[in-house]
């Protein structure tokens, strides 16, 4: 039976892949949709029919059911091609998803659920106000464009609707994107009235937390009166900055590590908590891309060991989105994630220090190359630490986090890239490390007990009706209209001109 609507409104539910595999942009960058993703997607959509009238379903309904998502991630793995080295499956040894034949649907839902597994997002998004200095950078992320209108699909009713009501997230950091104060699509006040929202209506139960942004190379001084303010009008958890933003077209950005990077470090450290979340790798509309690269995170982490600085996207896309072995020397010792690699290396920072790599729109991007993913997550786990990879999904800027988290727990890396690499096996305990044990170690969060809040409180409750009334995997049917390059580059540009970055 189709998955009902909620409103005689609502548009009609997609007939898609449950991981979208067509083009898309989170307003930071755009994704060409593969060759690859589209043969995917085709036969997927082929074989979905199939098995759907051997249940006697329509496809919709068997695409958003676990056996759907298990069809998608089999036709991920096959669409790797073959090597001259092989798995038992006879696919490329790099990564793989553990999902079962999709054709038993109680065994998709135990492979693809995290059960009572603590997810807690370090990298969330949501909009409160839409301006002409704005409204060209949001028009180009994908989810914007899910028929609502940008307030209606980036608003803060969408955000808590796919994070709290259609996905397994526990607990979430909602944070922003740079702006001058008279544009910024979710200001600081904002994002405390969002957080006050949230928990107003878990009642009891912290399920939402705050970032402070900061811009500290616009109007200094009253950047750091802001930060005290914020932090002692409401408190705060983490700071969050981008260092490649830049307050006109031709400003610089800045480093953590020099006069600008270090005021708003030392600024932070008097007022606390001393966590630093930092956007790297992931272009910029209109930013300094040389201050993408993550050197300067590192010689951060070593002028102050008593903080914790969090590479956001884990400088993921920096010069490429090229994602293979580890290379200290070469051609892509300085791209991607190797970038962030080779810096701790040259600052001797090691494994679970001070510096942590974070997956927002990162696992999103590479899940649908499993072998690509399979070097990003073992390369961060060997060499940022296993106690440091935390997970993020920069939802809702791609829809609901749902999907990423499906995957996620399905995922493996080869035992041959395990022996080839040093990689490590992706047991459930390392995965409930990534999916939020971590994090909640930093951010000193009572895992057992707000566990427990968390599942017997009122939004759990809801939860659980609207899962029983729509459908557990009603995300699955969401799907925006498809952002073209055209639109992406126009928007781009529109934005450039008006020297406002985002």
């Amino acid at each position: 039976m189709t998955p009902p609507r909620r409103k005689k409104s609502d548009q009609e539910p997609a007939v898609d892949t449950p991981i979208y595999l067509g083009n898309y942009s989170n307003g930071e960058m755009f994704h060409w949709q593969t060759e690859r993703e589209r043969r995917i997607r085709e036969y997927v959509l082929k074989e979905a029919g199939e098995r759907a009238r051997r249940h006697g379903i329509d496809r919709r309904s068997f695409l958003s059911s676990a056996m759907g998502m298990a069809l998608t991630l089999g036709a991920l793995e096959l669409g790797q091609g073959c090597s001259s080295s092989k798995s038992k499956r006879g696919m490329d040894p790099g990564g793989n998803f553990d999902a079962t034949e999709p054709d038993d649907a109680d065994a998709c839902e135990a492979v693809l659920s995290p059960g009572d597994t603590f997810i807690f997002d370090v990298q969330t998004h949501h909009i409160d106000r839409v301006t002409s200095g704005n409204a060209s950078f949001l028009n180009g992320i994908s989810y914007a464009h899910c028929g609502k209108g940008l307030l209606g699909c980036l608003g803060f009713d969408e955000f808590l609707e796919l994070v709290f009501l259609e996905s397994d997230t526990t607990v979430a950091i909602l944070t922003t994107v740079p702006f001058k104060p008279q544009d910024i699509p979710l200001s600081n006040t904002d994002i405390i009235r969002s957080m006050d929202a949230v928990n107003g209506a878990a009642k009891g139960t912290q399920r939402l937390l705050n970032h402070c942004a900061v811009l500290p190379n616009y109007d200094t001084e009253n950047q750091l009166v802001m930060m005290e303010d914020v932090a002692k009008s409401r408190g705060v958890v983490g700071w969050k900055s981008y260092t490649s933003w830049r307050p006109s077209s031709t400003g610089p950005g800045y480093w953590l590590d020099d006069d600008v990077g270090r005021a708003f470090i030392e600024k932070a450290r008097s007022l606390g908590p001393k966590i630093f979340s930092t956007h790297k790798g992931l272009p910029l509309t209109s930013s300094d891309p040389a201050y993408l690269d993550p050197q300067d995170i590192p010689r951060a982490a070593k002028l102050y060991p008593d903080c914790s600085f969090i590479v956001y996207h884990s400088a993921y896309h920096f010069g490429g989105s090229t994602e293979g072995p580890f290379e200290r020397v070469g051609a892509t010792a300085r791209v991607g994630t190797n970038s962030l690699i080779n810096s701790m290396m040259d600052s001797e920072v090691g494994p679970n220090e001070n510096v942590y790599a974070e997956l927002g729109t990162t696992w999103g991007a590479v899940m649908r190359t499993p072998t690509k993913a399979a070097h990003l997550l073992g390369k961060l786990i060997k060499y940022v630490g296993e106690d440091n990879v935390l997970w993020g999904t920069d939802a809702i800027w791609g829809g609901s986090p749902q999907p990423q988290i499906e995957a996620f727990m399905a995922f493996q890396i080869s035992p041959e890239f395990q022996e080839q690499y040093g990689y490590p096996a992706l047991t459930k305990e390392l995965k409930a490390k990534i999916l939020g044990l971590n994090a909640a170690r930093l951010y000193d969060i009572d895992v057992s007990a707000t566990r427990c809040a968390v599942k017997n409180g009122p939004l759990a409750d809801a939860k659980r009706e609207l899962d029983e009334r729509f459908g557990k995997r009603r995300w699955a049917t969401r799907r925006p209209a498809i952002q073209t390059w055209q639109d992406y580059v126009a928007n781009a540009r529109a934005h450039e001109k008006l020297g406002l970055p985002g």
